[in-house]
């Protein structure tokens, strides 16, 4: 029975293999023949340790001796008779009812046992009666087929026994071909794009499109003189098509007092100025480099070199003087095509690279307003929170920019965050360490003060790693660091690493050391101050307190705990209520833009202040050299003409030891004096300025005559000279 109830069981066998064999034993289905039922059965199976045999072939003995005693009176002898005895016969046995058919074969009775998912045992689901030829399945018990359904499967598999049933477009074979065809394919498409992309980039590197002539660089006065020229085009062409006078331009007018400024000897004359003589004052107001030409620029405070480049106005920075020639390698092509790739509303665009020796420069975008530096060291321009923080999320979208196309920065500093027209700030200076110099042009300005300097911004882990190290690009925690220390020079507009206490003075030589030095156990780094009361007004305690903590945790010490950019961004974001909260980039913008046009209009009110006050005193200095007339005369820009008189009075005067009394005595002092000696000689004229206007105007008309004598005396005098009357 045990065996029936659990044939997968092994006492001797561990329960895993058990357990895998009980679920192997699921699908088995198992037919035996079924066991009798009834006390006589009982008895006569509980009666010896033989009896289960003998149960099982008691009704074999039965089927033989049954038939034999009915046949016992025709002959024992006799087993066709018995065998013909044993046909259609039906008889109660130790097991059951007993029957045989026709062919004296038993119709015997059997059971289906089927294994019970809960108790793991084999039990009887159904039972054969073999005389009735009927199928009986026991009250509350059930198959269980093992199978998705649950349900029997079908007589005939859906294709057939042998797939007979199932149409097939392909063979098996065909199916695996294909397949393997599409593998194929699809690895060799995958090799094919990457040579392609692979000599598409090799013939990139190789065309050097980056590489830009120096006569393609158009300084700004030769733009001016192309234009000149083209200006010039135009008023011939609208005379010859009967413009008139009415058709000449600003231009015309410029090119005619040139003209005269070439008959000049180009000085002032005539009442007309050159160009150039006023040049120097013009440069003072301009706050870009436009229009000064390339060999004027070191004469002239401006924030950098400008050309024009395919008609628009590019930056160019030169490149540090080289021992040997510049080798383009494979490295450094392709380190320019990355820079150049780079597209961002953050980072200045690389535009190419001059390498003509001399002129070596960097072409790159142009930003007007100079960089972050310039506008936190310009007292005139006045900078909200609000303009800071916008400031300051420019840094972090061009860093996250730069920190997911490219990499580490390696040297940001507010020198290197250029902003443009639209007070937009841009990363510059990245990359291309090759074309900059490296290692040569650093072991270069090593001990120079601005070398000292710019370490200010670089995080103390990088100022190690640079003493033994000095290709190092940086990382990006560095450039966190680098962040912090400009968001701090922002916040004060005090300088870079402002100290207060005292300690503002320190030269930069000795705070790189100090901050390069590893901080003792239990003693604060060195870093720039962060003081609440020193914050300019306008942000309330709490985004004050949130602002210092967020620099303060930039500059940490160990580079693992810094922020990220993008958790920077997020932060400062937040601070923004005014222009982040809003969260339209439009307002943002028209915000600057007005702030920026408050900005401008203070300033050109008090540029206008200054000019109309320096204008007034040129004209009190011009009116007493001058006569009034004459010298109106010229502020107009018009010639003043010689006038002739028949007698004129010239007056020569000398001051007896007026060279003594000037070295003992300030020129303060002597001006009264002066004046007075010559108002009581002018008091003896009636009219003191005409005898001095006409003798300044004949002497200068004499000159003149003189200089020229291919044009002839003046028609006044046919004598060839100047007859000048002596008054008494």
């Amino acid at each position: 029975e045990q065996l029936t109830a659990r044939p997968w069981h092994r006492s001797s066998d561990t329960d895993s293999n058990n357990q895998a064999a009980a679920i192997a034993y699921r699908t088995l289905l198992t037919v035996t023949l079924r066991r009798a039922a009834g006390d006589r059965y009982a008895e006569f199976s509980s009666g010896s340790e033989s009896a289960p045999k003998l149960t099982t072939a008691w009704p074999t003995i039965q089927t033989s001796m049954t038939p034999w005693r009915s046949s016992a009176p025709a002959g024992l002898s006799n087993g066709t008779l018995v065998t013909e005895r044993m046909r259609n016969r039906t008889f109660a046995g130790i097991t059951g009812r007993v029957s045989m058919n026709d062919n004296a074969d038993r119709d015997a009775d059997y059971s289906l046992l089927d294994m019970d998912p809960a108790t793991l045992n084999f039990t009887v689901v159904a039972n054969y009666h073999g005389g009735e030829k009927r199928y009986v399945p026991v009250k509350d018990k059930r198959i269980d087929w093992y199978n998705r359904n649950n349900r029997p499967p079908p007589d005939v598999p859906e294709c057939g026994f042998r797939n007979s049933k199932c149409s097939k477009d392909l063979s098996q074979v065909a199916k695996y071909a294909v397949a393997v065809l599409l593998v194929l394919i699809c690895v060799l498409a995958v090799l094919v794009l990457l040579i392609y992309r692979r000599l598409r980039l090799e013939s990139e590197l190789q065309t050097m499109n980056w590489r830009i002539s120096w006569s393609e660089l158009v300084p700004p006065g030769d733009r001016l003189a192309a234009l000149a020229a083209a200006a010039e085009a135009a008023d011939v062409e609208a005379l010859s098509t009967g413009g008139g006078g009415g058709a000449f331009t600003a231009a015309s007018r410029r090119r005619r007092r040139h003209n005269q400024c070439d008959n000049n000897d180009g000085h002032c004359g005539g009442g007309v100025c050159c160009p150039e003589d006023l040049e120097a004052v013009s440069l003072v107001s301009q706050d870009t480099i436009a229009g000064v030409p390339i060999s004027r620029v070191p004469a002239a405070q401006l924030f950098t070199r400008t050309a024009y480049y395919k008609g628009s106005l590019v930056a160019l920075k030169q490149l540090p003087a080289r021992s040997k020639r510049l080798e383009l390698n494979h490295k450094l092509l392709l380190e320019v095509k990355r820079v150049k790739d780079l597209a961002s509303d953050n980072i200045v665009r690389f535009i190419g690279a001059c390498l003509d020796p001399p002129n070596e420069y960097l072409v790159t975008e142009y930003c007007p307003k100079g960089s972050l530096q310039d506008i936190l060291e310009n007292d005139n321009i006045r900078l909200d929170w609000m303009f800071k923080f916008s400031l300051m999320l420019d840094i972090c979208r061009g860093m996250i920019y730069l920190h997911q196309s490219f990499g580490p920065h390696g040297n940001l500093k507010s020198s290197n965050c250029l902003v443009d027209s639209r007070f937009s700030l841009k990363i510059a200076d990245f990359g291309l360490r090759s074309l900059r110099g490296g290692r040569e042009q650093k072991e270069k300005e090593a001990d120079t003060y601005a070398a000292f300097r710019s370490k200010l911004w670089t995080a103390p882990e990088l100022l190690r790693i640079a003493a033994s190290d000095s290709n190092f690009d940086g990382t990006k925690e560095g450039d966190v660091y680098s962040f912090g220390i400009i968001a701090q020079e922002t916040m004060y507009r005090k300088g870079v690493f402002y100290l207060a206490d005292g300690e503002d003075c320190v030269e930069p030589q000795e705070l790189v050391s100090r901050i390069r030095s590893p901080p003792e156990p239990q003693q604060q780094p060195l870093r720039p101050s962060l003081s609440l009361e020193e914050l300019p007004p306008g942000l309330d305690g709490d985004r004050a307190h949130a602002l210092l903590s967020l620099v303060g945790s930039c500059w940490r010490e160990e580079p693992s705990t810094r922020p990220t950019f993008n958790s920077v961004k997020s932060r400062v974001g937040r601070l923004n209520k005014e222009a982040a909260g809003s969260g339209n980039i439009l307002d943002n913008l028209l915000q600057r833009m007005e702030l920026y046009s408050n900005n401008l209009e203070t300033l050109v009110a008090k540029r206008t202040d200054q000019y109309l006050e320096e204008k007034k005193k040129a004209e009190n200095l011009l009116y007493c050299m001058l006569p009034k007339s004459v010298a109106t005369t010229l502020m107009r820009g018009e010639s003043v003409a010689a006038e002739w008189f028949d007698s004129v009075t010239i007056y020569f005067s000398d001051i007896c030891g007026f060279t003594a009394l000037s070295s003992e005595s300030t020129p303060m002092e002597g001006a009264p004096c002066v004046r007075k000696q010559r108002g009581g000689v002018a008091a003896h004229f009636a009219n003191p300025w005409r005898p001095r206007a006409a003798s300044a105007a004949v002497s200068r008309r004499e000159f003149r005559w003189r200089r020229r004598p291919q044009r002839g005396p003046p028609p006044e005098s046919p004598g060839g000279g100047l007859s000048l009357a002596r008054s008494p």
